[in-house]
């Protein structure tokens, strides 16, 4: 996949243009803005690819259902009509179920047809439990049904609002800040995003608009995975997180009630862990990938119903918590890819993949993810290390790629909020000058040694 993606005033960033490739490679100093930009961009294709608006339709169908239930549980009602209405709303949810993965402009579509539908159950409820004036129960269900036909009928209107809703709460979760405004250049008072022609986002303060083409859209929500992938650390603690996140006694945190959203942990962490929850049982699509890090690890991470553990290939099962941080970093790459969590298709960002591996295993990460690049993945990646770098720039040189601008492309973010200007077009020299300024420190080092 190729984007253009535009930049002012995120974080340190204050102008800058991305060219996302299969393999996109962010570098730069510490603190300019290369994570504000990748948690920025998977936050808006996460929630692109999970369809919002189909998950508010599937959810108040369900509500439906459930109200509907528990209305028919507790009164003298017609049993036939009762059993019709249920019947008709089960075959709704199913016939939406299997439109998920439809275009989206076929979606609308379709949603705009099952308004007949929706109106003919209406009608019978109606007719059936809304003979006179009620409260409760029964007033709340027409409420839902009119909320639902009022989804479908508006669908573009209403899939933009559900847009900004859903963008907005997935940045303050994945950055854990309370408000938008933190994520705003000091000094700024907008901030801009614009994915090709496809995206445009502006915040300014605590209001968000977005505004979509319908260009590119199918190819986001077609999208088998959004993954993002950060510290290792997180796994290491997973249990104690979970539990604590579960808790409702747990203390507020920046002085937010317990049920807002700031746990201190990045949503994108319990995103993958309720991934890995759901996992498939089919052999994951790159095996060999997959086979590499195996090897490499001597062993594989599994689950067992809820428990996360290592498996030797001697078959010993060993406890997580008795995992160095780099086994764990590899390891949990392993089983994404093992358990189908990243297949051809998925898009994933990579937060500095090179911690706590030794430069040995940094050369293996490479070959891993430039065999998932190969294979349809697209791979965002922030790092620090020159090895890493030296690493992609020789193995990428092996590769017979037929335009390399087309599968490689290298930024370099400075401490001004702007890209450095490379003095190569060709992405492969790019990377050669990144690794080369990567490196100045050491070289410096060096020479005032001399």
């Amino acid at each position: 996949m190729k984007l253009e993606v535009s930049v002012k005033n995120l974080g340190q960033i204050k102008e800058a243009n991305f060219h996302i490739r299969p393999i996109t490679v962010i570098t730069g100093p510490n603190g300019t803005g290369k994570s504000f930009f990748t948690k920025s961009l998977y936050s808006i294709l996460n929630v692109v690819n999970r369809n919002v608006y189909h998950e508010n339709i599937i959810d108040t169908i369900q509500d439906i259902r459930f109200q509907f239930d528990v209305l028919v549980d507790n009164a003298d009602a017609n049993v036939a009509i009762a059993n019709k209405i249920k019947s008709e709303l089960l075959q709704l949810q199913t016939e939406f179920e299997k439109a998920s993965r439809w275009k989206i402009n076929d979606y609308f579509s379709f949603a705009v047809s099952k308004t007949k539908s929706v109106d003919a159950i209406d009608e019978s409820y109606r007719s059936t439990f809304l003979l006179e004036p009620k409260e409760g129960i029964s007033l709340g269900i027409s409420a839902r049904i009119k909320d639902l036909l009022i989804t479908l009928v508006n669908c573009r209107t209403v899939y933009i609002d559900f847009l900004n809703v859903h963008v907005k709460d997935e940045l303050l979760e994945s950055f854990q800040v309370a408000a938008l405004s933190e994520l705003t250049r000091f000094g700024e008072k907008q901030i801009e995003v614009r994915i090709d022609d496809f995206f445009a986002m502006e915040i300014s303060e605590e209001r968000l608009l977005i505004d979509i083409g319908t260009s590119l859209i199918d190819d986001f929500v077609m999208l088998s995975s959004v993954v993002f992938f950060e510290s290792p650390a997180y796994w290491k603690v997973r249990d104690a997180l979970k539990s604590a996140k579960n808790n409702p006694n747990r203390p507020p945190l920046m002085g937010r009630k317990n049920d807002d959203i700031l746990t201190g942990v990045p949503k994108y962490f319990y995103d993958l862990d309720i991934a890995l929850n759901t996992r498939t049982k089919t052999e994951g699509t790159f095996k060999s990938a997959t086979d590499l890090l195996t090897h490499t690890l001597g062993g594989e991470f599994i689950f067992k119903g809820d428990e996360l553990s290592f498996k030797d290939k001697n078959g010993r099962e060993i406890s997580k918590n008795l995992m160095s941080f780099g086994m764990t970093n590899l390891g949990m790459i392993q089983a994404l890819l093992k358990y189908n969590i990243i297949t051809a298709g998925s898009f994933i960002f990579i937060d500095e993949p090179e911690t706590n591996l030794h430069p040995d295993w940094q050369v293996k990460l490479v070959d891993v993810l430039l065999l998932l690049a190969q294979g349809g993945v697209n791979i965002v990646i922030t790092t620090h290390s020159s090895d890493l770098v030296k690493a992609l720039e020789v193995k990428i040189k092996k590769l017979e790629i037929d335009v390399m601008e087309d599968f490689l492309s290298v930024h370099f973010l400075g401490t001004d909020g702007k890209l450095l200007e490379f003095e190569s077009k060709d992405s492969l020299q790019q990377i050669i000058e990144a690794r080369e300024l990567l490196s100045l420190a050491y070289q410096q080092l060096y020479f005032s040694d001399l």
